[in-house]
Formats: C-alpha cells, structure tokens, sequence
C-alpha cells in the first residue's frame, strides 16, 4: 500500500488495516519523513512564519518528529463523516490521535510515552502536551480518548487476512455516501497549514 513505506512494521500493519477499513474514505497524505524533508517543512514553515517558536507551531524540528521514527501518520479524509469515523474507530486498531488541534495525526498508542516533547508542535493554549501523559480532548467525541485507549490494550494486533482482522474489518462500515479516494490519495501532497 503506498505511503506505508518506512513506518514500523507493527505501525503500518495496523493503519492499513486501518484505512482498508474506512473503504477508501481514509488514507495517508504523509508517513514516515526522512530528516531533511522534515528540514524542508521546517524551514518553509520559519520562512511562512518568521519566528522558530511560530513554526514549532506547525512543524516538528527536524530528527524529533514522531514522522522521523516512522511512528506517526497524517491522514486525509473524504469528509467531515469519515474524519469522524476515523476518530471513533482507531482505538480498535491501536491507533490514537495524540494531537486533538491536529485531528488528522495519527499513532500507535503509547507512542507519546517514548516521545520528547519536541516530537510534537506546540499544542495551543489549554490543550495538554502528548508527551505529558495526559490525553487532549478529542474535538470529535470529547472526553472519550481514555476509554478508547483502555480498548485498545486489550485488542489483537490487526494483521492480514485469514486473521482477526476479517472480523474487525468487517465490523466498520462508512457513512453512507463516502466513496473511494484512491485516485485523491495518489495526488495528495503535503503543505504547511496557513
């Protein structure tokens, strides 16, 4: 699956899994980044912005971006209800979205525990930090990332067909009129945010 290449193995079992699921109303704009495409978002978003602190706002530095390691994913969304679905089904796959200003990143669980803070941009006023251990409000399904990652640790690793991921990825199914992306996923590029 394209987009998927350079994430941990366990990482990208799961979000293919993952987005199979959604039936094409979910896919990966941006994976794994090496260091110096990271310094390239780093250093248009210092130039857009002007200021290093700005720019911590939108970009990661460069070597500490959870996309660095291959640990984190920024996904694209047919609409509003897929992005929705997105949120109130990645607990099931072992996935989280760590950043609730930033509802289109995504991780494994628990990757926020092995991370720096530098790891993540600068969450805005009020909104806990990642790597603090305390869990943001989700804007989507407010107050229920908790139990969302309660379930996941109890879940099977999704794997391949054959497996218990039949039975997990038959259980979703998207919102009614969500169609395939795959022609938006191929010709999605990643942009610093305005």
């Amino acid at each position: 699956m394209s987009g998927l290449e350079g994430l941990q193995p366990e990482f990208s079992s799961r979000l293919a899994a993952f987005m199979a699921a959604s039936s094409g109303g979910v896919w990966l704009n941006s994976g794994y980044r090496s260091v110096e495409r990271q310094q390239q978002l780093w250093d248009a978003a210092l130039a857009k912005y002007g200021d290093p602190e700005v720019a911590d706002n939108w970009v990661a530095r460069p070597g500490r971006s959870n996309h660095n390691h291959g640990v984190a994913g920024d996904l694209g969304f047919r609409d509003a209800a897929a992005r929705e679905w997105a949120h109130a089904n990645a607990a099931r796959f072992g996935l989280h979205f760590p950043m609730g200003w930033e509802p289109w990143h995504i991780e494994p669980v628990g990757s926020e525990s092995m991370s720096d803070r530098g790891a993540y941009t600068t969450p805005p006023t009020g909104q806990a930090h990642p790597s603090d251990g305390v869990m943001g409000e989700d804007p989507y399904d407010p107050g229920v990332q908790m139990r969302r990652l309660m379930g996941a640790m109890a879940m099977p690793v999704q794997g391949p067909q054959g497996t218990d991921a039949d039975a997990a990825m038959a259980a979703p199914t998207m919102p009614e009129g969500v169609a395939e992306p795959e022609q938006q996923a191929a010709q999605a590029i990643e942009e610093v945010p305005t």
